[in-house]
């Protein structure tokens, strides 16, 4: 038999036996391998296959290069970055023209168009414009607001909304306790402590001290950012329930120059 198939093959290539040292049943063993032919053996069957037949091509892969890079304005882009906060600010100030944007005021329309931007991947979650204004813009505005305050009126009203606010401290204080105890933190490890502390300043004096809280106690950017995220969401449907129920108080008659304490 074995005479059969050397005969078949061609004289010009002799054949090149492959040595096994054993057949496993089930799995195809080359016993002679030609440039013209090859005999397998399955199942201890002896199959002749044919050098015409032509090989199944594989699937060619297909490659798709997008040319669109996320986020669109990079961190590195000042002048796109520094474009897209003064149209953010820009339109919220304009939002307070309609009826929604005065109801949720021009800055809640404002953080959530920004939110909404960084999200999409069209800002950068995190560029050296945002720090110029955490550490300047922001600590300006603070005192800018008291330009158009009525300084004798906030003396008259200096021991009950000092009162409210020490209210409010003790039981932002409390509440930030208890939330700790009840909500896990063990995937934060030691910055779990750490950024509770800082969302307790930052509702008792704003963000300027959850930013200030944050590097004093050196906590991770990755952890400060989820953080922050957090809160903008958070605060965003309570400061729209404020807002609302604000806006069902009418405004006040505005004070003349001459009555102003300077």
């Amino acid at each position: 038999m074995t005479s059969k198939i050397l005969s078949a093959l061609p004289t010009h290539y002799p054949p090149q036996p492959v040595r096994r040292p054993f057949m496993p049943s089930g799995k195809n063993i080359l016993l002679f391998q030609d440039s013209s032919r090859l005999i397998s053996y399955k199942d201890k069957e002896k199959v002749l296959i044919s050098p015409f037949i032509k090989p199944k091509k594989a699937s060619p892969s297909v490659i798709v290069n997008s040319q669109l890079n996320f986020p669109i304005i990079s961190s590195q882009d000042h002048w796109g970055t520094w474009t897209a906060l003064f149209a953010t600010g820009a339109f919220g100030i304009w939002s307070e023209k309609t009826k929604i944007g005065s109801a949720l005021s021009g800055a809640l329309v404002s953080t959530l168009v920004g939110l909404a931007a960084s999200n999409l991947g069209i800002i950068a979650s995190e560029a050296p414009a945002y720090n110029v204004v955490l550490n300047f813009l922001l600590p300006l505005a603070v005192p800018l607001l008291l330009y158009r305050a009525d300084m004798r009126r906030v003396i008259r009203s200096t021991g009950t909304l000092l009162l409210a606010f020490l209210l409010g401290s003790v039981a932002t204080t409390i509440g930030t306790a208890v939330a700790f105890l009840m909500v896990p933190t063990r995937s934060l490890g030691q910055d779990g402590w750490k950024i509770a502390a800082a969302l307790m300043g930052r509702h008792i004096g704003g963000a300027v001290n959850y930013v200030a809280i944050s590097e004093a106690l050196q906590v991770s950017p990755s952890v400060l950012t989820a953080g922050l995220a957090a809160d903008n969401v958070i605060c965003a449907v309570y400061f729209s329930t404020l807002f609302a129920l604000a806006s069902k108080i009418p405004a006040e008659s505005s004070t003349s120059t001459s009555g102003m304490w300077y």
